[in-house]
């Protein structure tokens, strides 16, 4: 048997580690979100606003997309190789939904979605459902897939980037008859009984990122 002392231990040092990650994530954010504040200066009117191309929303799309990712996955592979993939999932029970919105700012809104879902909070709307359908199909007919934008009838400016699963994503998300261990089917069974997020390989289509530009964003 484990001796109590120690697990609290190891289990108030996974702690610290995560938040000490956790909070390098939110500098990287605030740094992230003065840059594009910065980025904005002379831009005084709507119009202005209006015309920004493309490329200057993918451009901020890739930057917000690729820290999120950093500060999620390096948290999540600490605590994979210290406490075990079941720990892991527990903690994106959690910790994943909110870190995921911590390079959100005035008029950006951040959020990942799948076809098939884990968590219900990720459920995709109409038109994140026709951006997946969209990436499959560039998918299977073996296409690159790259990010693109759509704007809205509201002036708003949509970021879609695709997520190909990863190799440290299989054992949480790959076939449960090989890549799933036991110990993390319980958990997955335990926390979320209706998960559909399983049966991937490594490369296939997982999902897409979505961030928002308001359309008032400055």
């Amino acid at each position: 048997m484990v001796n109590p002392a120690l697990r609290f231990r190891f289990l108030k040092k996974i702690e610290m580690k995560t938040s000490r990650l956790i909070i390098l994530g939110l500098l990287g954010g605030l740094t992230l979100t003065m840059a594009t504040s910065f980025s904005s200066c002379g831009k005084k009117t709507k119009s202005e606003v209006d015309i920004l191309p493309d490329s200057v929303y993918l451009q901020r799309g890739d930057s917000i997309s690729a820290a999120t990712f950093d500060t999620l996955s390096k948290t999540l592979r600490y605590i994979m190789q210290t406490a075990g993939p079941d720990s892991a999932i527990r903690f994106c029970n959690v910790q994943a939904y909110p870190i995921t919105k911590i390079y959100q700012s005035h008029g950006i809104h951040v959020k990942r979605t799948a076809a098939k879902f884990r968590n219900p909070a990720n459920e995709p709307d109409l038109l994140e459902n026709q951006l997946l359908n969209e990436f499959k199909d560039q998918h299977q007919a073996g296409k690159e897939l790259k990010p693109i934008i759509r704007r809205d009838n509201n002036g708003g400016v949509h970021y879609f980037k695709p997520i190909l699963l990863q190799g440290m994503c299989v054992t949480c998300h790959g076939d449960p008859a090989i890549d799933i261990p036991d110990l993390v089917k319980n958990v997955l069974s335990e926390l979320y009984p209706s998960d559909q997020a399983i049966g991937y390989r490594i490369g296939d289509l997982r999902g897409l990122w979505h961030i928002q530009f308001d359309a008032d964003l400055r």
